[in-house]
């Protein structure tokens, strides 16, 4: 991993090399070519091999971090080789070409003052990382720090880590009184650990301490930069758990948020793991045990708050356990095939609900029905078909649902671009569920041919104390509105989120603001809600 060399960094200076060689990668990873003796190089030195492959792989591994470079990159590392050979790697990092190009210097000349504590420092950093890993009863923070572009960011970029990681490390001090190792492990990353054995210490509570803390910006020199922090967090309350498989927790968690345009966390119990089966199981048995159950949230019109449709939503309330989270148990579903029954048994249910709203009498229209469907329910070549079908025999109308299909999860097959052109065709409304998560794509909107596009709450919770959200936000809506695009905003929740989304051309709304998700039986509640 690139952090693991990060304080072996050399500075561009003469470096008399006995030996040279180089080689060229995609940004996947794949060798495309090879100076002659490189291979049969790293073949005979084990430690320099491991160095140079594990670079490669954490540069292409999911957090894409080659593809996340903005501008091209030269990273520099030093091997010391058992034999006391000294290895200067240089990696040439173009994003634009696509390519990665690795060359290799090696001499056996004495490592000078500077080299040698550069790899003291490394030697007692990775000490320290390793025993902090091996403490019980944890939590174990991971945070990635990304500057925005700004006209003097070359000229403050290290003094602007430097102040970040001091703030940071000063603010977590005070909220943690003391009890906690912090440790700088690469330019931009920082690792913290906060051992305590209160059972009940939320494991959000430091990471969301911390984004609120910074305010996203920090000042140097009466210069205003703007930044993100990504976090990862996990909690491990068992003893022996390796300190590799705790890097890896956090890599994981890192992953889900490190692709967002704000700054967000991640966490996990390391206990979750070894609960993962036993969900599944019960989760497997839910639909036969009655455990789900269907609750609608309104969305209105933003022009007079009329309620334009109701959006179902999964609950999975557990016979032992509760109220089980959506984030929990969909996303378990989808990677353990489940996702196909219980999706289906949300389409039937919903259905059956949208052809009993015309007995309610808390309408005065039919309201139309919102569904989420799931990439790997239209992986399924018969999928369109079989709804197709159910819609035949409950004598419903295509018009009166709208298919959310989220766009951050959106794959562009040909069998899924071929289910949502029947789908299309046969007059279901299409919605972009989520947009705004990871690395939301315009062209992927113009592609889908989608009538509604729903903003992610993550766009709009601060923008109304957030300029740089709204600046954001705005932008959004313009490239939306250009397409002809329908926008609908989540996440409204006061008066003055709901100003703002109007004033940006939203022309819907959702949020807690008209009411929350509830069941069936308590429509009527919405009817009182929105005509307020």
């Amino acid at each position: 991993m690139i952090s693991e060399y990060s304080n072996l960094y050399t500075e561009n200076k003469a470096f008399t090399s006995d030996t040279y060689s180089y080689s060229l990668y995609n940004l996947e990873g794949k060798q495309l070519y090879s100076e002659p003796n490189y291979n049969s190089l790293l073949d005979l030195d084990p430690k320099l091999k491991k160095a140079v492959e594990r670079f490669i792989d954490y540069g292409n591994s999911n957090v894409s971090t080659f593809r996340r470079f903005k501008n091209d990159r030269n990273i520099q590392l030093m091997v010391r080789s058992e034999n006391d050979r000294i290895y200067k790697v240089n990696f040439e990092i173009n994003t634009k070409g696509g390519y990665v190009f690795a060359h290799i210097e090696s001499t056996t000349r004495n490592l000078s003052s500077s080299e040698k504590n550069r790899i003291q420092r490394f030697r007692s950093l990775k000490h320290d990382l390793v025993r902090t890993l091996k403490l019980e009863k944890t939590y174990f923070y991971l945070i990635n720090i990304e500057i925005y572009n700004h006209p003097f960011l070359h000229k403050y970029e290290t003094q602007i880590y430097e102040a970040v990681f001091l703030d940071l490390h000063t603010e977590f001090l005070t909220i943690t009184n003391s009890q906690n190792v912090g440790l700088r492990i690469s330019t931009n990353q920082i690792f913290f650990a906060y051992q305590i054995n209160k059972p009940d210490v939320d494991i959000n509570w430091i990471p969301s301490s911390l984004i609120s803390y910074m305010k996203n910006t920090i000042q140097i020199d009466n210069h205003e930069f703007h930044l993100k922090l990504s976090i990862g967090g996990l909690h491990t309350s068992e003893t022996n758990v390796s300190p590799l498989n705790i890097l890896k927790g956090l890599r994981a968690n890192l992953r889900k948020v490190i692709d967002s345009p704000f700054s967000r966390y991640a966490t996990q119990n390391q206990n979750d793991s070894s609960n993962l089966i036993a969900t599944y199981l019960s989760l497997r048995n839910s639909v036969h045990k009655k455990e789900l159950l269907l609750y609608y949230q309104p969305i209105v019109n933003s022009k007079d708050k009329s309620l334009h449709s109701l959006e179902a939503l999964s609950r999975w309330n557990h016979s032992a356990k509760g109220m089980i989270s959506p984030d929990i148990f969909i996303p378990l579903a989808e990677e353990s095939g489940l996702i196909s029954s219980i999706g289906t048994w949300v389409i039937q249910n919903a259905l059956w609900d949208l052809s009993q709203i015309p007995k309610n009498n808390s309408f005065s229209f039919n309201p139309m029905i919102s569904i989420n469907i799931s990439p790997f329910q239209l992986k399924n070549p018969e999928f369109a078909d079989n709804l197709i079908s159910y819609f035949s025999q409950l004598n419903l109308h295509p018009s009166s649902v709208i298919l959310e299909i989220t766009e951050s999860r959106y794959e562009e097959t040909s069998l899924i671009i071929e289910q949502m052109a029947i789908l299309k065709h046969f007059g279901f409304q299409i919605a972009i569920d989520d947009f705004g998560i990871g690395n939301s794509n315009f062209s992927r909107i113009e592609k889908i041919e989608c009538d509604y596009v729903k903003l992610d709450k993550s766009l709009i919770i601060g923008v109304d104390t957030n300029q740089s959200k709204r600046s954001v936000l705005k932008a959004i809506s313009q490239v939306l509105f250009s397409l002809g695009k329908k926008m609908v905003f989540e996440g409204i929740e006061n008066a003055e989120l709901e100003s703002i989304a109007i004033d940006y051309g939203a022309n819907f709304l959702q949020g807690f603001y008209y009411g929350k998700p509830t069941q069936i039986t308590d429509l009527s509640s919405f009817q009182f809600q929105i005509t307020l």
